[in-house]
């Protein structure tokens, strides 16, 4: 793996799997569980506190949103992705410490270069059209 600095990546929330209403559930059910585990498992313990806790209370959102939107099934498959998290914490915390120990690059190095503040709105935004 090669870390190039000036390297720049923007995602939109796109998918790869086709738009039928099974794929959809899983897309919701995948993308939440993978969200929160790629943070569980890669982060420094501190932003897990930062961060995790705000990722998941909007994620518990969007199932909340859903839900009052009538897509009660989509909003389900959010929650099992929180979910399933919860359940597998012993996995991802192995998992967690054979990365950590190998880790040369710090969240405090890369945050600064990479990450960006995203607003609020874009990422409610974001969530409508999901």
């Amino acid at each position: 793996i090669v870390f190039v600095p000036q390297a720049r990546i923007y995602h939109a929330c796109g998918v790869s799997i086709n738009k039928s209403p099974k794929r959809n559930y899983l897309v919701k059910y995948y993308g939440t569980r993978n969200y929160i585990y790629t943070l569980l498992k890669n982060l420094s313990l501190k932003n897990i506190l930062a961060i995790v806790s705000v990722c998941v209370l909007m994620w518990l959102s969007l199932a909340v949103y859903l839900g009052m939107r009538g897509r009660v099934k989509e909003a389900r498959y959010v929650a099992l992705g929180i979910l399933w998290n919860v359940v597998h914490i012993n996995k991802i915390r192995e998992t967690r410490w054979m990365i950590q120990k190998r880790t040369v690059v710090t969240d405090g190095m890369l945050f600064p270069k990479i990450m960006q503040r995203i607003p609020l709105s874009y990422l409610y935004d974001r969530v409508r059209t999901w």
